[in-house]
């Protein structure tokens, strides 16, 4: 009976370790064209769009006349790459990992100088609507950055391990910490509010709410049956949208698009149901500024708009390209890849070319 635990607590414990392994061979992407645009984004007041290149350059772009206006050399450490711009305009943040190496930049867009250098990846970069602070995620632990100085101003852990996790730790150390590191879920998006009352996180099949001032004072919606991969907050911060992965459930002919969050009630609001033909990861999420509708790019180059108030299919948008992310009005959408484009959202029209691969 011994024999027969050990090997089980040998074969997790194996497994553990196993998910910490990073088969990385740095050679392994050089295959691809390296004109080619990994992210992009708007900037907030919709004069500029911000663009990350697999050439190690971000890139900075006058919208009206489609003119480069800045660059910046992120560097080698540019696999997943994020890019964020603060909302006056004045820092960039980038994101980037190869390997087992990572590294996030804040940058000056005046002097075109790198302010500080940090030796972490973030698959989310968020800035708070003042521009002070640029939110990341580290696994399940949400870190708040000073904007200006790049220091770490505040760590919020998300998720952590459940009771009994706890306990073995305890007992055990550091090989139980291995073995259930992996129960914790990844932060996949972040919001703050305007009024900076609140940040809320898709971690796993919940979003959690913070209060900004005091990060003690927490509320969760839950009732996701998946992982939840977008949130976005209305103008008015009244409602909160959220998508998650699709799974079909036996002969159902319409899936979960999102979920509608009244933030004031702290209830749900409704369900968006869209036709299953549609079913497609969700790329981007954006109420109008009236919050009178919500538009939503699909991987399979397709717009949703829905009515919120009726909860009516209101839109929908067949397109050439996928929509990567939506201008803050929600008029336009850019596309990436070997190209980066600028479209109109309500009638995917084709607007203007700001880069293309020679």
């Amino acid at each position: 009976m011994k024999k027969h635990v050990l090997i089980y607590l040998v074969l997790l414990i194996s497994l553990a370790y196993a998910g910490d392994r990073i088969d990385c061979d740095p050679e392994m992407y050089n295959h691809l064209p390296q004109n080619f645009i990994e992210t992009a984004t708007f900037a907030s007041g919709g004069q500029y769009v911000l663009s990350g290149h697999r050439d190690l350059y971000v890139r900075l772009w006058d919208i009206k006349t489609a003119q480069l206006l800045k660059s910046f050399n992120h560097g080698p450490l540019n696999w997943g790459l994020r890019v964020a711009i603060s909302p006056d305009n004045k820092t960039i943040v980038s994101s980037g990992y190869k390997c087992n190496k990572s590294v996030t930049k804040f940058w000056n867009i005046e002097t075109e100088t790198m302010r500080k250098k940090i030796p972490t990846f973030s698959e989310v970069l968020t800035f708070s609507p003042c521009g002070k602070f640029v939110l990341t995620e580290a696994k399940s632990n949400l870190n708040i950055w000073d904007s200006k100085t790049g220091l770490l101003e505040n760590k919020i852990v998300v998720d952590q391990l459940n009771t009994f996790e706890k306990f073995f730790n305890k007992s055990i150390g550091t090989i139980a910490n291995k073995m259930f590191e992996k129960r914790t879920d990844r932060i996949r998006d972040i919001v703050v509010s305007s009024n900076k009352q609140f940040i809320a996180c898709a971690i796993g099949k919940v979003i959690k709410l913070f209060q900004f001032n005091n990060v003690e004072d927490t509320f969760e919606f839950r009732g996701h049956t998946e992982n939840i991969t977008k949130i976005v907050l209305s103008r008015d911060i009244n409602l909160l949208a959220s998508g998650s992965d699709h799974r079909l459930n036996g002969s159902d002919t319409a899936f979960l698009l999102l979920k509608i969050w009244n933030l004031q009630e702290r209830i749900l609001e409704r369900n968006l149901y869209l036709n299953n033909k549609y079913m497609s990861p969700i790329q981007t999420l954006r109420f109008t500024p009236d919050g009178k509708q919500i538009c939503v790019g699909l991987w399979n180059k397709t717009i949703i708009i829905f009515d919120i108030h009726s909860g009516e299919l209101f839109k929908i948008v067949h397109l050439k390209v996928r929509p990567y992310v939506f201008s803050f009005d929600c008029n336009f959408f850019l596309s990436v890849g070997n190209k980066l484009e600028v479209f109109e959202t309500f009638s995917g029209k084709y607007v203007k070319t700001l880069w293309r691969a020679n």
